[in-house]
């Protein structure tokens, strides 16, 4: 059989360092008492109209220009329809095929878009091991839902657990020196989703990818990964076909437990947000965030080594 070759794409969720959620006046912050920082917008309450978040925006801008994207002079904000229990509105309000941030690049990892939504609430499970298989209950805390988040998404152009790791170290070096994030990867404020596929090497196609959920932090990021290559390489090599499903990765036993099948865009009913104007990019915005930008890890590593 030839030799197989890993195909590894990031999805990355990054909490925004804004004072109030993503579309209502509520404070965002970790570790208050359960659902205390909500109100009817963030519950989905029938009757209450959202309105986006200036400033997650600004920083989504920053992250475009850091990123070296396409920044596009108008986004359109999306609902994304499904049902969970951590999801008050029954949809999440994201951007679908006019992102705020088309293109880029980090080191040698190209990037696809960039775009905003507002986080889901989170779930805690009692009882086994703090995951919903084998709970004993589970209950929601509202306090994150609606919480800005920025989603960046790369090409599939990584090869290795190690190289999907080292790039997010860097990619999270870079938004702290943005000021966009503090990228608390304990608090949730980075989580990272994997898409694995393998394809004979030298190969421009793409197999059946997998996706690995929420993983909190760069040594299990690398071990999941590791792990689901090893899998699919098993099932390969046996003659069986890959199943295109979203798994969880535990990293206390190593082992890797389907969540569900994993969906295509279609599955989401993508339709425009009534309730929310297009987001229209001025100069004034694109200036504010060009003056707001740092010298990045890059860039300074680049003039240090000019100096010689």
């Amino acid at each position: 059989m030839a030799e197989l070759e890993p195909v590894i794409g990031l999805e990355i969720h990054v909490q925004l360092r804004t004072q109030t959620k993503m579309f209502c006046g509520c404070p965002t912050g970790f570790g208050e008492p359960p659902n205390t920082l909500t109100c009817p917008v963030c519950l989905g309450l029938p009757g209450a109209l959202p309105v986006a978040n200036a400033e997650a925006i600004h920083y989504g801008l920053m992250i475009g220009m850091a990123l070296g994207s396409e920044l596009a002079p108008r986004s359109v904000f999306h609902r994304k329809n499904y049902f969970y229990p951590d999801l008050a509105k029954g949809y999440q309000i994201s951007q679908y095929d006019q992102p705020l941030c088309r293109g880029g690049q980090l080191g040698e990892v190209e990037i696809h878009r960039v775009h905003l939504e507002d986080d889901a609430a989170k779930l805690n499970h009692a009882g086994s091991s703090g995951r919903i298989h084998g709970a004993d209950a589970s209950v929601v805390d509202f306090n994150r839902g609606g919480t800005p988040l920025a989603e960046i998404v790369t090409e599939p152009s990584l090869r290795s657990a190690r190289q999907a790791a080292e790039w997010l170290r860097l990619l999270r070096t870079t938004l702290r020196q943005l000021g966009v994030s503090d990228v608390n990867m304990e608090e949730g404020s980075l989580r990272c989703d994997a898409n694995i596929s393998l394809r004979p090497a030298g190969s421009d196609e793409l197999g059946t990818k997998t996706e690995l959920k929420n993983m909190n932090s760069f040594r299990f990021i690398e071990r999941g990964i590791d792990a689901e290559i090893a899998r699919q390489s098993e099932l390969i090599e046996s003659g069986e076909a890959v199943a295109q499903e979203t798994l969880h990765f535990d990293p206390r036993s190593g082992s890797l437990t389907s969540l569900r099948s994993k969906e295509e865009a279609h599955d989401y009913r993508y339709f425009p947000e009534p309730d929310l104007a297009p987001v229209v990019i001025t100069d004034a915005m694109l200036e504010r965030a060009r003056q707001a930008l740092p010298e990045l890890p890059l860039e300074r590593e680049e003039r240090l080594l000019g100096l010689g």
